[in-house]
C-alpha cells in the first residue's frame, strides 16, 4: 500500500494533467472504498464514451466527491482529509 506522501503525490500530477476522475478512482482504492470505486469507474466509461464529461455527470461527481471526502474525515480523521483535499 502506498504511503500517504507516495498517494498525494499521484493526486497531484493526476490532476495536474486533468484526470480528476482518475484521481478520485485512486483514493477510493486507497481506502478500499468500493462503492466509490465503482461509481468513478462508471463515470470514467461515461467520459471515454462520451469524449467529455457531460455537465450532468459533473455534477454527480461533484456530488460524489463531496461524500467520499466526507466518509475520509469521519472514519480517518482531520489530517489525512485534509492531507488529501489539499492534494486535489
Amino acid at each position: 500500500m502506498k504511503t500517504l506522501e507516495q498517494l498525494s503525490t499521484e493526486l497531484k500530477e493526476l490532476t495536474w494533467y486533468n484526470e480528476h476522475t482518475q484521481a478520485r478512482v485512486l483514493i477510493a482504492e486507497h481506502f478500499g472504498l468500493d462503492k466509490y470505486i465503482k461509481i468513478y469507474k462508471s463515470i470514467e466509461n461515461i467520459c471515454n464514451v462520451e469524449g467529455f464529461t457531460p455537465p450532468e455527470i459533473s455534477e454527480y461527481r461533484d456530488q460524489t466527491d463531496y461524500d467520499l471526502l466526507r466518509a475520509i474525515k469521519y472514519y480517518h480523521g482531520e489530517e489525512i482529509y485534509n492531507k488529501i483535499y489539499n492534494s486535489l
